[in-house]
Order: C-alpha cells, then structure tokens, then sequence
C-alpha cells in the first residue's frame, strides 16, 4: 500500500470511527433536548440555554485558545513518538484551566443574580446560571482532554469524552433531577454529567498515554502553549461562542425566552448535517498537522479536497430530510415548538456552505495560519452581530438564523480564500477536479 492510499484509509477509519460515536452522540444530544424541551417547555428551554450560553462563554475564555494548541502539539509530539512531552502537553493545560476556572467560577456564582437581570432580563435564570457556572471547570477539562486524545490519535476515545459521555449521563439522570428541582434541575443535570464526563476522560487517557515514569514527565514549557494559543483565543471566542451561540443571547436580549427555546431547539436539530464534517475533522486535523510539517504539500491538498467532496456529497440526503420533515423534528420537542420549522430550514441551507468548503478552519489552523482563521472569524463574527441587530427585531428566531447563516457562509468563503492566498489550496474546487477527471476517464 501506498504512503497516501495509507494516509486516506487511516483518516477514512479515523473518520468513520468518530462519525459513528458522533452520530451516537447528536442522538443522544438531540434526544436529551427533546427532553429537556418536553419538561421545560419553550420557554424554561430557552432559560437553560441561555444560562449555558453564559458558561460556555466562560469556559472558552478559561480555555485560553488551549484546545487546538493541545492537538496541535500533542499531534506533533506523537509524531516524534515522545508521550512523555505529550502527557506533559496535557498535563500543562489542565493545570493552565484550572487556576483560571476557579476565581471565575466564583466570581459568575457570587454575581449570578446580577447577571441574569442585567444581562438577559431573566431573574428566573438566576439558578440556571449558578449551577451551570459550577461545569466550567468540568466541561474544560472535558473539551481539552478530548483535543489530546484526537492527538494521539485515539479517535473513538476523544469523540466519546468530547460528544458521548455527557448526554448519556444526562439522559440517565434529566428526569428525576427536573422533577424533584424544577427548572434547575437541568443545569443541575449538566454540571454532574459534564464532571463525570472529565473524570472518565482522564482515565482514558491515561490508559492510551501508558506509563511515564516520573523521570520523564517534563513540565510543558507554558510560555510556548500560550503562545500557540493567544492567536487561537479570539478565534475560539469567535467559532466557539459568537456564531453558534450570540444568535440566542441577542434573541434573548431582543425577544423572549420562548423564541429563544424555538431556535435553541432548531439549532440541536440541525446537527445532522454538520454531523459528517464535525466526524471528518477529527479525524483529519492532526494528519495536517503532520503533512504540513512533513512539506508533503500535493498529499495535503488532495487530502483536504477529496474529504471536502465527499462529506459535501454525503450531507445531501440529510439537507432534503431535514427540509422536508422540518415540522415533524421540530414537533418532536412538543407542539409548541413547530413555529421554529422555518428556522430549522434557514439554518440547514446555511450548514450546506458550512460542509462544502471541507476542513478549511482547521486546515489554517494546523499550518500554522491561525492568525488569518482568527481575522476571519472576527469578520464573520462582526456581520453577524450587525445582521442579528437588524433581523432579529423583526423576524425573531428566523431572523436569528439568518444571522447565523450569515456568519457561516462568510466564514467558509474567507477561509477558503485564505488557503488559496497562503497555501494554494482550495478544498472544495480540488474534490470537484478530482471527479471530472474520473468522470472523463
């Protein structure tokens, strides 16, 4: 077997791996918000996710930009075949997280009522908020743990600490927690699913990292972890929590909780289709990491450009069924929730741009380009607070998956020209190639 038809087979492996433990975690995700929406309601869904908004806020600035950072050097140490800097990447970020996760999840805790009234509007939010401060530190750990994992190569582990473990733990316990604690019961829910999930994601890694003596566990040097990630940080903020996540809290700020809990609940049901590309990428990023450092530039670009074809190929079937049955996923939250249908389709159009540009973010991001995928998340970033601020007032929930639209296919585009300008590659227009040359063969 060839060098490249072993690199596509492992990242084909790699990607079916984590397509499948992902797509048994959107399910598992998309089941919990269905009952989540059924024992909330609109509205008390729409108070637990704008409660989660503020946290995942939170945890992506305690974070620091560290998860890519983490993948990116674990990948490179891997390479080198030295786990013992590898343990020491990871075990260097944690400790990063944790005393920056600690004075913040005080300090959201003492000032949660302050928030949910001056922030949001929402005094109800108060409990939600408090008990979802307390899964900073758990959900970040979760998150970092996982980029490791992906690192290392440990596909099936990272896909099950990062998208698994937490809503099966949740679904287990969601129903008695709303019952006997109300509305708080679940962010209550959230912060002991999202403990658990980190701790069972430390013990996996351990297992895939082996035994390192204690000799040879250096201390990461921080300075160059920090480094990494200072440039990754605003894109972080950016990619992890303006675009999916300011659509609702300036719905929130603009309309009311129940046109929150509508578009929360497309937002989950639109997942589907991210589904291949989210899977492919986990398995591929560390492969760019490694060809890139390699200089093995033409295997890089028919890597990029032959997984962009075909995950843009395979979301297809689920952009039809998502559009057709948009009433009927969206009924299944509960009878109130079908007015989002409309916004279940404007997000699913939007996710299509999202899969046909490929991997772009994270092909930028593993060559060393982070400072152009942080611009242009700042700029995509910037139209979408400027498109929300214009529809949301007028449309609601459908004006704010406009915006989110917005954000998405602007992003891919720069992204895409970024590549072309720095690296000459072009993902989508390769995969294309690629298939009139067969076809004329």
């Amino acid at each position: 077997m060839s060098n490249a038809s072993g690199t596509r087979a492992e990242i084909i492996h790699g990607a079916i791996s984590a397509l499948f433990l992902r797509g048994f975690g959107a399910t598992l995700g998309f089941i919990l918000s269905v009952i989540l929406g059924r024992l909330l309601g609109a509205e008390g869904l729409g108070i637990y996710f704008l409660a989660l908004s503020a946290a995942s806020l939170a945890s992506i600035i305690v974070r620091l930009g560290l998860d890519n950072a983490v993948l990116k050097f674990v990948a490179a140490e891997e390479a080198r075949d030295d786990r013992a800097a590898a343990n020491s990447v990871l075990t260097s970020s944690l400790r990063i997280v944790f005393w920056i996760a600690a004075p913040t999840t005080i300090i959201i805790c003492i000032t949660s009522p302050y928030i949910a009234k001056w922030v949001f509007s929402t005094e109800e939010m108060t409990s939600d908020l408090f008990w979802m401060s307390l899964s900073i530190l758990s959900f970040s750990s979760q998150m970092i743990i996982s980029q490791a994992l992906k690192g290392i190569r440990s596909i099936s582990h990272a896909m099950i600490v990062a998208g698994v473990l937490h809503p099966l733990i949740a679904i287990a316990i969601v129903w008695p927690a709303v019952h006997i604690f109300g509305q708080q019961g679940g962010s209550l829910t959230y912060f002991i699913s999202t403990t658990l999930t980190a701790l069972i994601g430390w013990r996996l890694w351990q297992k895939n990292i082996g035994s390192v003596p204690l000799a040879k566990k250096p201390i990461y040097p921080r300075q160059k972890l920090l480094k990494s990630s200072k440039s990754l940080l605003t894109m972080m903020i950016v990619n992890g929590w303006v675009i999916p996540w300011a659509p609702l809290v300036l719905l929130g700020a603009w309309s009311s909780p129940e046109e929150s809990g509508l578009f929360a609940a497309s937002v989950r049901a639109v997942t589907i289709i991210s589904l291949l590309l989210t899977a492919v990428n986990a398995a591929i990023a560390p492969h760019f990491s490694a060809l890139y450092a390699k200089k093995e530039h033409s295997k890089l670009e028919s890597t990029a450009g032959e997984f962009a074809f075909l995950v843009t190929a395979a979301a297809v079937p689920f952009l039809a069924l998502v559009i057709m049955k948009a009433e009927w996923l969206m009924h299944l939250f509960g009878a109130e929730f079908q007015d989002g249908a409309a916004a279940l389709r404007i997000l699913a159009l939007g996710q299509v741009a999202n899969v046909a540009a490929g991997s772009v973010g994270f092909l930028l991001i593993m060559t060393g380009n982070e400072d152009a995928a942080r611009n242009n998340a700042i700029l995509s970033a910037a139209l979408l607070v400027v498109t929300g601020l214009i529809m949301i007032p007028e449309f609601g929930a459908n004006g704010a998956a406009y915006a989110a639209v917005a954000a998405i296919v602007s992003a891919n585009i720069l992204n895409s020209m970024s590549a072309w300008r720095r690296l000459k590659i072009l993902p989508l227009t390769y995969g294309v190639q690629v298939l009139v040359r067969r076809l004329k063969a």
